[in-house]
């Protein structure tokens, strides 16, 4: 590429800036998506890998299903029988929202009111910003005390010390002895916005819809499941009335899904970049068909076809690594706000980049070719006849 076709690209971009703008534009679409899409799934998966890490391996949730939830008898069964010294969390959520009231400040109803005791806090990987856990005590006479999430403590208490204050859930008054750091999930269940209380606590016996419990532990040993069978009567061939769920399970399933989003990325990044190449190659035409008399006069004083075909084919390249770089930066700039809405780490995908250069010189060579070729063959006669 020599500095003569550099200058005379630059010349014919900036002489046609509307149609050179367009160009950048489509190539700067494809780019940006590619990129963009490629660097959000990344901080996805770096979020959710980290997520699962510090869950800790062979983490083993058991959860009822909608015909046949888990009660508290067989999860009392499950702890006499699963002898560990390990931890086991339970945890409870009602089938409906809940207000929280404090003084004259309410909480909108998408609180979520659940029963655990204080081996689910810790299992659970949650950290207590402030104040303490449940002692077992308060678990086993259902203390009218209560954890509560990052936002329900924002919506009540501001700026003030949320602990020991008293707030009321469905008509009780209840202590507040902790609350949970902000785990960024602020949707309807998530940690953010629950109410945590013991276990017994009389707000959960109340209601007459039956209560469907969860058990987490740490299964090494892979006894869960056998033991869980056995509380429900369950033959080694029948066929599971509960779910079970290893973290592995988890992680793969997970990575699983990931996969099919980078395919599905790929995909829509090509399709993409095949629009902007068609829309590149179209515009060259153009761009040709408009300087074949320039090109016979080059010609006729002593221009090589080469000459020509490197002039276009710079052309080329040059719009498409115009429209390469602002991609890159619009691409980073959306993947910088979806983290952050997302509220995962801002992630980079530095292979997205370099695919992202190597596309857009194939697009200006694949696209510049046939009008540079083109433009190079015709004859003097022909060239000096166009208009």
């Amino acid at each position: 590429m020599r500095k003569a076709d550099l200058t005379n690209g630059y010349k014919s971009i900036t002489a046609n800036k509307l149609r050179s703008a367009i160009t950048i534009s489509l190539i700067t679409m494809g780019i940006s998506a590619m990129v963009a899409i490629k660097s959000s799934i990344g901080a996805i998966e770096e979020h959710l890998a980290q997520t699962y890490t510090n869950m800790g391996t062979s983490i083993t949730h058991i959860t009822g299903k909608e015909d046949n939830p888990i009660r508290n008898f067989e999860v009392e069964e499950f702890c006499k029988h699963y002898k560990t010294t390990r931890k086991i969390g339970i945890f409870s959520s009602k089938t409906f929202t809940a207000t929280a009231q404090y003084k004259e400040k309410t909480t909108p109803p998408l609180c979520q009111l659940c029963a655990a005791n204080g081996e689910y806090i810790t299992i659970s990987n949650y950290k207590l910003a402030k104040g303490r856990n449940f002692t077992q005590k308060e678990v086993e006479q259902g203390g009218q005390c209560c954890i509560i999430g990052n936002t329900i403590a924002e919506q009540l208490f501001g700026e003030e010390p949320p602990l020991f204050k008293k707030i009321k859930v469905s008509g009780v008054w209840l202590t507040v002895i902790g609350t949970i750091s902000k785990e960024g999930d602020n949707s309807k269940g998530g940690i953010d916005n629950q109410i945590v209380i013991p276990w017994y606590n009389n707000i959960f016996y109340d209601n007459s819809q039956p209560l469907d419990y969860q058990i987490i532990l740490e299964d090494t040993e892979n006894r869960a499941e056998a033991i869980f069978s056995k509380i429900r009567n369950l033959s080694p061939g029948d066929k599971k009335d509960y779910n079970i769920e290893r973290s592995e399970m988890l992680i793969e399933e997970f990575e699983e899904n990931i996969s099919l989003l980078e395919k599905a990325a790929t995909i829509i990044s090509i399709v993409t970049l095949i629009g902007a190449a068609i829309g590149l190659m179209n515009i060259m035409l153009i761009q040709v068909g408009e300087k074949q008399r320039e090109f016979g006069v080059r010609k006729a004083i002593g221009a090589k076809n080469s000459d020509i075909l490197n002039q276009v084919l710079t052309e080329a390249i040059l719009l498409s690594l115009i429209g390469s770089l602002l991609g890159i930066i619009t691409g980073s700039i959306i993947s910088l706000l979806i983290s952050r809405y997302l509220e995962c780490p801002f992630h980079i995908s530095w292979s997205s980049i370099f695919s992202a250069i190597v596309a857009c010189l194939c697009v200006g060579i694949i696209s510049g070719y046939y009008p540079a070729k083109r433009g190079a063959t015709e004859t003097i006669v022909d060239s000096l006849k166009a208009r």
